[in-house]
């Protein structure tokens, strides 16, 4: 409920999917903090890389929750569940810092954009729903949490005994937190519906270019079908070309692992998997 940025349509009753999670990916404290903000000096385990995409580092680090974000999922869970929630989380997250810039250039490069016209009947739809003002309210909570935890991080920072290690945590996580707030006051309901469904018509305009080039097969999802096999291969071209790398084994096999376990989704068939994604999910009946 707090992880405004992915959640926001669940919120709104609906589920924008892979590409449009991607796309709409401004949760506060878990985007990758700017190379200047980061203590490059600091050897601990979490300050280690453990992948690259687009020449930008990825370090353990940027895989973890910030406490704000665990609370709440994880409470009253044991350890052994807590633990399977905290994989789950690393296996959303190195998919997101990979995919999404990956796909950010190719929207770019394909000169994908969304136009008025195409973003206003998803906006009418997600204006309607009755969830939105709870959702507001919900913000507005975790606003005020986001405060008084960069209150606390002021406090902190003043400390002269505070060590560097701990220095250089706390100086990056209130870059996030001024960043999150700043955005969250400045804008209004009408502008963030505005700025998400901008957002999901990218993702969709993204996803039917894929499919377009490299067809193969589409799986539903709650909110609209995704192009699996386009996918996989788009990220498979980009990994041999150089566009990214994951050092760590396990965290690779995490990665591909939601595109290449076919257990886990339902497809469609080669004719409807055409239909779909001739036609955005929001204008079909």
């Amino acid at each position: 409920m707090r992880r405004r940025g992915l959640e926001i349509l669940s919120a709104l009753g609906m589920v924008i999917g892979l590409a449009g999670s991607l796309f709409c990916e401004t949760v506060p404290g878990e985007t990758l903090a700017p190379l200047s903000a980061r203590n490059e000096s600091d050897q601990s385990p979490l300050a280690q890389a453990v992948a690259e995409v687009l020449g930008q580092k990825i370090v353990a680090s940027d895989l973890e929750p910030d406490s704000l974000l665990e609370e709440e999922p994880t409470e009253g869970m044991d350890a052994r569940e807590k633990q399977k929630w905290i994989e789950g989380y690393r296996k959303q997250r190195i998919v997101s810092l990979i995919f999404g810039p990956l796909l950010e250039e190719y929207a770019k490069d394909q000169k994908i954009v969304s136009s008025d016209a195409e973003i206003e009947p998803l906006i009418r739809l997600l204006s309607n729903d009755e969830s939105l003002k709870e959702q507001k309210v919900t913000e507005q909570q975790f606003l005020d949490q986001l405060k008084v935890r960069k209150e606390e991080l002021d406090q902190i920072l003043k400390d002269p005994a505070l060590s560097p290690e701990k220095e250089g945590d706390s100086f990056e996580e209130l870059i996030r937190l001024e960043k999150a707030i700043s955005q969250m006051e400045e804008e209004t309901l009408e502008e963030e519906l505005e700025k998400t469904a901008s957002q999901i018509v990218k993702a969709w305009k993204a996803n039917q270019a894929l499919y377009e080039k490299y067809k193969g097969r589409v799986i539903f999802q709650q909110a609209g079908p995704e192009p699996l096999d386009a996918y996989r291969q788009f990220l498979e071209e980009k990994q041999k070309a150089g566009a990214f790398q994951i050092y760590d084994e396990k965290l690779a096999k995490l990665f591909w692992e939601y595109f290449v376990n076919e257990d886990r989704h339902v497809f469609a068939s080669p004719e409807e998997a055409d239909r779909l994604m001739k036609s955005p999910w929001w204008l079909t009946p």
